[in-house]
């Protein structure tokens, strides 16, 4: 594995050299307010009813939604929604607004919700 140049964190004006990203403190920093800007995941909706509603969900759909389509079988681990929550809180605990995915194809999606 070839070593990679070391350059400052992100976090102007910091010197800590790090490999990519932040140094260790800068990223427990950003993470505390990731956190505290986000909320919890209970308060996101992701509470026991989702969790209760989702698990049946992914025994029927055991395979990666969107892998699948590009001919790859990736076992699903988490249920996304097709139109997100912030869009459609209506839909939260709807089953057709589901699709179940693995953990890449989830923060794929998550990053593109984010941008559109």
């Amino acid at each position: 594995m070839p070593h990679r140049a070391l350059r400052p964190c992100t976090e102007y004006p910091c010197r800590a050299l790090v490999q990519r990203g932040r140094c260790a403190a800068h990223q427990k920093q950003y993470e505390q307010r990731d956190r505290a800007h986000r909320g919890t995941a209970g308060r996101r909706g992701y509470d026991l009813a989702w969790r209760k509603a989702t698990a049946g969900f992914l025994q029927l759909h055991p395979w990666c939604a969107r892998c699948a389509r590009a001919n790859c079988r990736t076992r699903s681990e988490l249920v996304g929604h097709i139109v997100p929550v912030n869009r459609a809180p209506e839909r939260r605990l709807d089953p057709s607004n589901w699709e179940a995915l693995c953990r890449s194809c989830n923060a794929m999606q998550a990053r593109e919700d984010n941008h559109v």
